[in-house]
């Protein structure tokens, strides 16, 4: 099943969810060599794709990132290899494997979000990065946690979306 969302975060982001399909032509698109779409007029553009979703954010005032993932089991062995112990220690403490999987899917899309963010993806090992998802909204930890905020969504009962912004910088 396909489904299109719009969100709109004023003033801050903006962000679209829809059906996987071609690129929309309305819009110039360009690519960096570091593989990065850039929209004209220049704004900073993140685009991502799970379980028949695109989600893409555009941000006017600094840089943004943005995943969208389907909601799905996920095994001990690849948490390990994308949290901080800080976040397995959340993780570990989910009552149930519902509320497990929640937390992964939090921690993780808040994650890779900030990872696309900071222009590196994942080529920055995710173990290094850790995010706080235990309020409602996520919070980076560590000598950058001010510069960045994040906003969640659940679009469908099946799809997590999480955006990372740049604060002004």
């Amino acid at each position: 099943m396909q489904h299109t969302l719009a969100i709109a975060l004023p003033g801050q982001v903006d962000l679209v969810v829809v059906p996987r399909g071609p690129r929309p032509s309305a819009h110039a698109w360009t690519t960096l060599l570091s593989g990065l779409p850039v929209a004209d007029p220049p704004v900073d553009v993140s685009l991502s794709h799970g379980g028949g979703w695109i989600a893409v954010a555009a941000h006017r005032h600094g840089r943004v990132g943005v995943d969208v993932e389907a909601v799905r089991e996920v095994g001990p062995a690849l948490a390990r290899r994308c949290l901080s112990p800080a976040e397995l220690n959340w993780l570990d403490r989910a009552a149930d494997a519902p509320d497990r999987r929640e937390r992964f899917l939090r921690l993780w899309t808040a994650k890779e979000a900030y990872l696309k963010a900071i222009g590196t993806g994942l080529g920055t090992d995710p173990h290094t990065v850790t995010i706080d998802c235990s309020a409602s909204i996520p919070r980076l930890l560590g000598p950058d946690q001010g510069r960045w905020c994040f906003r969640t969504s659940v679009p469908a009962d099946d799809v997590r979306v999480t955006v990372c912004l740049e604060r002004d910088p």
